[in-house]
């Protein structure tokens, strides 16, 4: 390489990336004419960057809304808790492109766990499996009340949790499933083994959801909060 010219590409203080050039043809070195040229290209490419970013942002705020409109219509409208859940799941996936979601509750007896909901990757084979609580991930949100996540959950030594049983999942987070009398259950996100990893934001997305269920009792049908 015997010539070079590179500049940041910036918009609002903020350096998306770098554009370089190299080997100018026709001469030995770039010219200030080309600095000049360069200088501008990048500047709009931060611009255009920028703007997607703040309408990909904006789409995701609106899918969010939605969600929320959603679930909470049919919390105020008396729906049944499986139909709710079955919109938390679906919401949820959506808001974080998951290959899988799961809504993990006790079973009628409180003996076990089942999974309650599932949408997506295996959904008919995962949908009502009971588990033991003991020994696997949700029972340990619905204990401590704080998620977990994973880069690999097939690795994971709690294989009673049958998400981990399947074997082809890799990402996923677990986050606890809220109600007016507490944490009851898990809200769970996977994707496949070698898919992109869930952020601090989509575990943040995924536990508002989960905040959204308000379940008084999850034999009950959703209720809305009591007016303070």
């Amino acid at each position: 390489m015997r010539s070079f010219l590179g500049a940041p590409i910036v918009a609002r203080g903020e350096v998306f990336g770098d554009i370089y050039l190299t080997e100018k043809l026709g001469a030995a070195e770039f010219s200030e004419e080309d600095e000049r040229s360069i200088l501008v290209l990048a500047s709009q490419a931060g611009v255009a960057i920028h703007n997607a970013r703040l309408y990909e942002e904006t789409r995701r705020r609106e899918r969010w809304l939605d969600a929320v409109r959603d679930i909470t219509n049919a919390v105020l409208s008396g729906t049944g808790s499986d139909e709710a859940l079955v919109l938390i799941a679906s919401r949820a996936r959506d808001l974080v492109a998951a290959d899988l979601t799961t809504v993990v509750i006790p079973d009628p007896d409180g003996n076990e766990l089942v999974i309650q909901v599932a949408d997506g990757d295996h959904a008919d084979v995962l949908t009502g499996r009971g588990f033991s609580a003991e020994g696997s991930i949700s029972g340990a949100v619905v204990l401590s009340g704080r998620p977990e996540v994973f880069e690999d959950v097939s690795t994971d030594a709690r294989a009673s949790q049958p998400v981990v049983e399947l074997g082809d999942m890799g990402p996923a987070a677990f986050v606890p499933l809220a109600g007016h009398r507490g944490v009851f259950g898990t809200l769970a996100a996977a994707n496949r083994r070698g898919g992109p990893p869930f952020s601090k934001e989509s575990v943040h997305v995924l536990e508002a959801v989960g905040g959204q269920a308000a379940l008084p009792d999850v034999d009950d049908p959703l209720e809305p909060p009591a007016p303070d």
